[in-house]
């Protein structure tokens, strides 16, 4: 009978199977990072699509980037925006030609957590005011005074407001932010225990 020629499917596959690599994530913050894939191979046709899907749960990365029409290979990258902030996500780099559709490696990177700033204030007091980075969320404790005041003037605490009508916060005590602080440092007499509210 007559033998056919040419390449059986199996080998057309092979030949057009396209691949894709998943290099590491980069300029990560709190809210945004930069996904990179690289195309190795996207098969012989003259165009393809190229992209990432990503999410928190590595078996369910329901989120796609915008695919990216290609003519030829090599590197590429998408910022990704509107993330959690010290959240880790899993992504993959993905290539679509007319045969096949492959995905490189599965990557993951975690961002960052949001920082925020305790302002100590001498408040009439003598030092240099110190600043304090704390990760909001996360418990964090106020120091110990490292102020002195001249005369019968004794610390008692602080205040995030410098007359004293506002929050007392305690000496060690364990606070939890939620955006940037300011706190004066509190003065009293030792003979009538009037407060001193000047600001420094």
């Amino acid at each position: 009978g007559k033998v056919n020629e040419g390449l059986s499917v199996r080998c057309v596959y092979k030949i057009y199977q396209a691949q894709v690599s998943t290099p590491a994530a980069t300029n990560v913050k709190a809210y945004q990072a930069n996904l990179n894939g690289n195309v190795v191979f996207a098969g012989y046709d003259k165009n393809f699509t190229r992209g990432f899907v990503y999410g928190t749960d590595m078996n369910d990365l329901s989120n796609d980037t915008a695919q990216l029409h290609q003519t030829t290979g090599g590197q590429y990258s998408f910022k990704i925006e509107n993330l959690e902030p010290n959240t880790t996500y899993y992504y993959k780099a993905y290539v679509v030609n007319e045969f096949d559709t492959a995905y490189g490696a599965m990557g993951s990177f975690t961002t960052l957590p949001i920082v925020d700033t305790i302002a100590l204030l001498p408040n009439g007091g003598i030092g240099t005011p110190d600043t304090m980075l704390v990760e909001r969320g996360v418990q964090a404790t106020l120091p110990a005074n490292g102020f002195t005041h001249g005369g019968n003037w004794e610390f008692t605490g602080w205040n995030d407001a410098c007359d004293g009508t506002g929050n007392v916060y305690t000496v060690a005590e364990n606070i939890t932010t939620n955006g940037n602080l300011t706190l004066y440092a509190q003065w009293h007499t030792y003979c009538t225990g009037t407060p001193k509210t000047s600001v420094n």
